[in-house]
Parts: structure tokens; sequence; C-alpha cells
């Protein structure tokens, strides 16, 4: 999902193994149905699970072979999805929301859209259904900064970021309490 707006000539570049699986997603609809048959695998697996190991095998399954992959892939996505087996799993979410086993989904996606969008009066940008941002990874700095040509540019750009941030920290009374030097005990 973090990648679902990168740039795939970077991803091409630089996460080779990756890019089979990026530019599947890019695809019509294949980020949601993704999401959809991988949600249905993981009911299914504890469901399984569940019935043959009991609700303690869960307490097993679920930190082991769901959380530990999920912290891995939102900590480097590129790698993530050019590990072994990546591709199957992509390739098995999206043939089970092929089959029909998620398409009720699609119909209540399509009633809360639709009553979203006339209580909106259509307000609503054309992206809506995208689970993410845009995303830059090629270096580029955001916010239309152009990119330091020598350290004391990125100097001065941190020191205005750090100004920023100190701002922000008063604003919402972060900032004095964060300053103020700890006591001690004992």
């Amino acid at each position: 999902l973090a990648l679902e707006k990168a740039p795939a000539r970077t991803i091409k570049r630089m996460y080779r193994s990756a890019y089979f699986g990026h530019k599947l997603t890019q695809q019509r609809d294949n980020v949601r149905r993704y999401l959809l048959g991988r949600q249905f695998l993981v009911v299914f697996v504890d469901f399984i699970a569940a019935h043959s190991m009991g609700l303690g095998g869960l307490g097993i399954l679920v930190p082991v072979s769901q959380l530990y992959p999920q912290l891995l892939g939102a900590s480097n996505p590129m790698w993530f999805m050019g590990v072994w087996g990546s591709k199957f799993i992509l390739l098995m979410a999206l043939f089970m929301e092929f089959c029909g086993f998620c398409h009720f989904s699609w119909a209540l996606f399509l009633i809360f859209f639709t009553v979203r969008n006339v209580i909106r009066d259509g307000a609503q940008s054309n992206e809506v259904g995208s689970v993410g941002q845009a995303v830059d990874i090629s270096g580029e700095m955001a916010d239309g900064i152009k990119t330091p040509v020598d350290i004391d540019e990125l100097r001065q750009i941190v020191i205005d970021q750090q100004g920023r941030i100190n701002d922000l920290e008063r604003q919402i009374g972060v900032g004095a309490a964060a300053q103020e030097p700890l006591e001690l005990e004992g």
C-alpha cells in the first residue's frame, strides 16, 4: 500500500524483484482487489487454525505469521514486495477476489460511495477509495524545496525545519513540557 503511487521506474531501477508486484497492483483496481482477497485469506486461515488448533493456537499464529510480516512490510515495502513468496501471496489474494468471495464488499462499497456523494453533493475528489497517497521516493525534497547543492544549504533547511517544529510544539504546548528538566528522585 505504501508503494501504490510510487513511480514505477524508480522501483524497477532500485528493487527489480519488487517490480512485478508493483506493476500488477497498478492495473485497474488491483490494490483494492488485493486488499479484499488478502482479508478473505486472513479470515479463512484464522478460521481453519482456530478450528484445528483452538484459540491457543491463534495466540501463536497471529503474531508470528500475520503481525510480524505486516511490521516487516511496513518498515521496508520495496524489499518486502521482492521477498520469496510475496508474488504467490499477491496472486492468491487477487485470485480469491476474482473467484467472487469478496464481491458483496464491492456492492457495499458502491452503495456507501453513492450515498456519500449524494450527501456531499459530489464535492469529493476523483480518487475516492484510493488507499495510498502520492509518494516521492526519488530523493527530491518535499514542498517544492530544491535539492540542496552543498552542506550549507542542507544545514539551512534543517535549521528552518527545526524552527517550524519548535513553533508547532509551542502552539500545542508540547515544547514547554519537553524543555523542562526532569527531576530524578532519590
